[in-house]
């Protein structure tokens, strides 16, 4: 059977289509998994970012300890019982554990929607790459239409 060169034109673009439309498909798969893994490494400098300001936030406390003790030890007065030295340090220790569940709330926070953006960029990447498919099947199914009449 000999196939005349209008109806092999017309496979080979129906064929070249369902490539094309492939690619496409295997392509928004990858540009999705590369959003992801962007997202994750932007979680994880987050979460050490965080670690850093909780850290801080430490070392600023143990700071005022040691500056307290040592106006205390300067001035002759107990810090055992010295009221104000001891209301001094309370107030400190109230603000740091304030500030650090602040820190943390956020990351919290932040790593819920970064976990969101994650799945959605994926979720994304699969739709596009599914409707690609589809137009590759129906490029299939055009040709295939478009050969029987020209037969």
């Amino acid at each position: 059977m000999v196939i005349e060169p209008t109806t092999a034109l017309y496979i080979a673009s129906g064929f070249l289509g369902f490539s094309r439309y492939s690619a496409a498909a295997k392509a928004a798969q990858r540009e999705a998994g590369l959003t992801a893994r962007r997202l994750k490494t932007q979680a994880e400098q987050r979460q050490l970012q965080q670690l850093q300001e909780h850290n801080e936030v430490m070392e600023n406390l143990q700071s005022m300890e040691s500056t307290n003790l040592a106006l205390a030890g300067i001035s002759g007065r107990d810090t055992g019982s010295d009221k104000s030295f001891n209301r001094i340090l309370e107030k400190a220790k109230e603000d740091a554990y304030k500030t650090a569940s602040r820190v943390n709330l956020q990351n919290l926070m932040d790593q819920s929607k970064i976990a969101q953006q994650t799945q959605m960029a994926l979720l994304q990447g699969q739709n596009k790459s599914k409707a690609y498919r589809m137009m590759g099947f129906q490029s299939v199914l055009n040709t295939a239409y478009g050969v029987s009449k020209v037969t």
